[in-house]
């Protein structure tokens, strides 16, 4: 019998620019804890880990989603506060008075995470007609992906745009500026 997912879940920030969705399956505490899971001040974690010991140490028999929540929109450092947690995760993590989306994965890498960049015009010599490396449109995250058609029918499958699996050697993010773009 095949199980799961137990919710799903999706949000949208900064006018439609950022959009969060989540598939969970229910294994650990007494409740579900729904994701993208959000704080009364705007940061929203999506997080596929569990949390074996270091810090935050979630309650007994609660959710680990929830202390790591908390832990990351308290601090002054997200890198800090992953290098405290033992045990297998990736996540994304949008805090809000930073606009900063903020992703990756445990040092052992044991939980998946794939980024994919779709760029605006590129011609074939792989420099734009502006005779500058392009800058990416859109950049989507997922623990799972396949390398398909898009809309136009354009594979994606070994091209610049396929989905890549993350490195484990370091924690990214994207600042948003206020008139729309990125650093």
């Amino acid at each position: 019998m095949r199980r799961g997912p137990d919710q799903l879940g999706k949000c949208s920030l900064r006018d439609g620019r950022v959009w969060l969705a989540a598939a969970v399956l229910h294994m650990r505490g007494e409740t579900l804890t729904a994701q993208p899971l959000a704080d009364g001040h705007g940061n929203i974690l999506l997080w596929n880990g569990e949390v074996f010991g270091g810090d935050p140490l979630p309650v007994p028999h609660k959710s680990d989603t929830e202390a790591v929540l908390a832990a990351l929109a308290g601090a002054g450092a997200v890198q800090h506060v992953l290098a405290h947690i033992e045990g297998p995760y990736a996540f994304v993590f949008w805090h809000e008075a930073s606009s900063t989306l903020w992703y990756g994965r445990d040092p052992l890498g044991r939980r998946s995470l794939l980024r994919r960049l779709d760029e605006y015009d590129r011609s074939p010599s792989g420099v734009s007609a502006l005779g500058r490396v392009p800058r990416w449109r859109s950049m989507r995250l997922s623990s799972v992906a396949a390398n398909f058609e898009d809309d136009a029918g354009q594979s994606f499958a070994g091209s610049e745009c396929a989905w890549l699996e993350l490195p484990t050697d370091g924690i990214g993010s994207v600042h948003l500026l206020p008139c729309g773009g990125t650093e």
